[in-house]
């Protein structure tokens, strides 16, 4: 194990690159809704263009307004192109992107463009937090360690650094992660590899299965 561990890290740099935003992202129709700090009626809205890709977010605004999200600290958290923070929640299909002064509410399969429940890329959150202390998309990916999907994850946190995160795979399938103080296991089997880079956990399961876990989603806010 120490072994695999090992060569995990070693591997480290290759996986970090997926940081670096691509040229090309997924891309899909959706309707975004622009709205005002403390405004609860519906704001300004419109079809926009959104993308995702490797954790960066790209809404594009028919009124000509362009919003590039940068990943930050923790999984549903940025900084736009002018560096400010912006907070990304969830209302069933609905993503909500909070500014300081306002949010933006980008919801897929909107009418006039159906076929599009959700941004390509990104499935429907199955979790709630009915269920799970929290819920949160994590970066993944099967058969290679590209780290270019998201698979949705409900969390549920025990003591500081213990959490037991179910993800559903890009396949439809689910697999449980268990963080305990610094090290991590799975109750569904395979040969599990990690190791760890500036907060985030690199997990690979039978060379197959990869996900990176930010440690924030361990230890929330």
């Amino acid at each position: 194990m120490v072994v695999a561990r090992m060569l995990m890290m070693a591997a480290l740099p290759i996986a970090a690159a997926g940081w670096v935003m691509p040229a090309t992202a997924d891309t899909a129709d959706a309707l975004c809704e622009v709205r005002k700090d403390g405004e609860t009626k519906q704001g300004r809205s419109g079809p926009c263009d959104f993308s995702q890709r490797q954790g960066y977010v790209r809404m594009d605004l028919r009124n000509g307004e362009t919003w590039d999200l940068t990943p930050t600290n923790g999984a549903d958290e940025f900084r736009d192109q002018h560096g400010n923070k912006v907070k990304r929640s969830f209302e069933g299909d609905t993503q909500v992107y909070k500014w300081p002064h306002k949010k933006i509410l980008v919801t897929f399969g909107h009418a006039g463009h159906a076929g599009h429940s959700a941004a390509a890329g990104v499935p429907p959150m199955p979790y709630s937090t009915n269920e799970y202390r929290a819920t949160a998309y994590f970066r993944c990916s099967l058969g290679s360690p590209t780290h270019d999907q998201s698979c949705p994850g409900g969390i549920h946190r025990g003591d500081p650094g213990s959490a037991s995160i179910r993800i559903k795979r890009p396949d439809g399938r689910e697999r449980v992660l268990n963080f305990d103080r610094g090290d991590v296991t799975t109750p569904d089997g395979g040969r599990l590899t990690w190791g760890k880079d500036r907060g985030d956990w690199y997990i690979g399961i039978d060379d197959r299965e990869f996900y990176i876990v930010p440690e924030a989603a361990i230890y929330g806010d």
